[in-house]
Parts: structure tokens; C-alpha cells; sequence
């Protein structure tokens, strides 16, 4: 267990240190720049990750606004803008100096923790949540808003690393839940491969009971297989792109596919 919350916060370190590599190499022209999560450009990307990172650390909860965007949807939603109002004045070389200072105070205080299953420590929410729960969600988290901000801006990378391989596990230990959101029939299987930087080939196969289990191999009599690349997959995850139009090949069942395709958006 110490050397799985080990390497989770170390993935961690990756994650918050390379949103900041990319932060620290934005021009001017690049901060109003649109990206793939709804209502946010590049500067309420980087004031997100900042404004979590230093709740996360101890610091106050940002007060809730009076009104919300239309793109705001429900209570989580609306914790995220209000920390994005509150950075709001901040100039952006401030936002980036901000961001490395604060992630080194919450690197410092995770590092001082006891690595066991047990361990708990404050969540997204401002709620207790275990170490081993947290890690993870907040790797893909922030790995999938600096693949928002590298797309927005014409730099690519960052597809492989520690801070991917935890993005893409997770993404894969969800995926019995999204292929039964699918609502397949029982004995049905669905096989996941991916290239690319990161690979990963499993099957979910639904038994009689309606319950859905994962094996990592590709099933060759898999009801449909879903073949796509390492960045298409955080793209469907992240809810960044349309199903209908993610370069994925689809084999066997393309209706069973297209459901499971769309039910993948996972992450925040």
C-alpha cells in the first residue's frame, strides 16, 4: 500500500509541476484563448488549478456568488467558479508565480503524511476524503486541464509520464461502470484498445447478473471493440469532444459502441 500511494504521489508531483511547466511558457496572446471545457479559457484554467491547489493547502473557501454562468451545472460546478471569481483580479504573471508557490506548500504537506490506506486528507469539496481515493481523481483532474491548455495553445505533449499512466489506470478502473451505464445486454463484452503513448487493452464483460468486470486483454469474440489513441481517450473522458466525431474505430456492435462511447465522460 506505501508503494502504491508512493507512486500516486509522485504522479501527483508530475502532474501539478508540468500544469505549471506549461503555465510558466504562455505568451500574452495565449491567455484569452477558448479551450474544450465549457466557459473556460486558458486564464480560468490556470486559476482553477490554482484556486484548488491552494484549498487544498488550508487555505479559506472562496465565497459563493450571487449568480453563476450558464455553463455552471450544479453544487461542484459552482465551488469551481466561485474559485475562479476570486482569482479574477489577479494579474497572470501573478497567477503563474502564485501557482508554483502554492503547489510546492501542498507537495511539502502531502509528503509529510503517513502512506497508508487510512490516511485521509481534504477533498475538492472542502470534505475529508482517503489519500488512496484522492490521488488518482486528481491526477486525471489536473492532467486533463493541462491537455485543455496545451490544445488551446499549439503545444502538444504531455501524453506520457507518470501524471498519464495514473490519468489513463483511472479512466480504465471506471470503465466497468461506464459500459453498464451502457445498459448492454448480459454476456455482452466490450473490448478497449488504445495506442499511443500510453496503451491500454481491457475487456468488460457483463455477466447474467447484469454486473460488469474488467480482464486486461482484448476479447477476439468481444461483442464490439473500441480502438482509439491515448489522447482520443482523455478527450472522451474529459468530455472535451463530441462521441459522434472522436477518432475512434468501432468493431462488432456499433450501436453497444456509440453508447459506451458516450457515456465516457468521466472526468472534471
Amino acid at each position: 500500500m506505501t508503494a502504491d500511494l508512493q507512486s500516486l504521489l509522485d504522479a501527483y508531483a508530475d502532474a501539478l509541476t508540468s500544469f505549471h511547466a506549461v503555465a510558466t511558457g504562455l505568451q500574452n496572446t495565449d491567455w484569452g484563448r477558448p479551450t474544450d471545457c465549457p466557459g473556460w479559457g486558458v486564464r480560468e484554467q490556470v486559476a482553477h488549478v490554482l484556486a484548488l491547489e491552494r484549498q487544498l493547502s488550508g487555505h479559506p473557501l472562496p465565497p459563493r456568488l450571487p449568480a453563476y454562468p450558464a455553463h455552471v451545472r450544479g453544487p461542484s460546478g459552482e465551488h469551481m467558479e466561485a474559485g475562479i471569481a476570486a482569482l479574477a483580479d489577479v494579474p497572470t504573471s501573478e497567477l503563474v508565480t502564485r501557482l508554483g508557490r502554492t503547489i510546492d506548500e501542498h507537495l511539502a504537506q502531502l509528503r509529510t503524511l503517513e502512506l497508508a490506506e487510512d490516511t485521509t486528507v481534504v477533498g475538492t469539496l472542502g470534505k475529508p476524503v482517503p489519500l488512496l481515493r484522492f490521488l488518482p481523481i486528481r491526477v486525471l483532474d489536473v492532467w486533463t486541464h493541462e491537455q485543455d491548455v496545451r490544445r488551446a495553445t499549439g503545444r502538444p505533449g504531455g501524453l506520457s509520464g507518470p501524471a498519464a499512466q495514473v490519468s489513463v489506470g483511472q479512466i480504465a478502473a471506471l470503465l466497468p461502470h461506464v459500459v453498464g451505464s451502457a445498459t448492454p445486454q448480459p454476456g455482452s463484452s466490450v473490448a478497449v484498445v488504445v495506442d499511443g503513448e500510453v496503451p491500454l487493452t481491457t475487456t468488460v464483460s457483463v455477466g447474467a447478473d447484469g454486473q460488469a468486470d474488467a480482464t486486461d486483454a482484448a476479447a477476439p469474440d468481444a461483442t464490439v471493440t473500441l480502438r482509439m489513441s491515448t489522447e482520443t481517450l482523455g478527450l472522451l473522458a474529459g468530455g472535451r469532444v463530441d462521441p459522434a466525431a472522436a477518432a475512434v474505430e468501432i468493431e462488432g456492435d456499433d450501436a453497444l459502441g456509440r453508447r459506451v462511447l458516450g457515456e465516457l465522460a468521466i472526468a472534471p
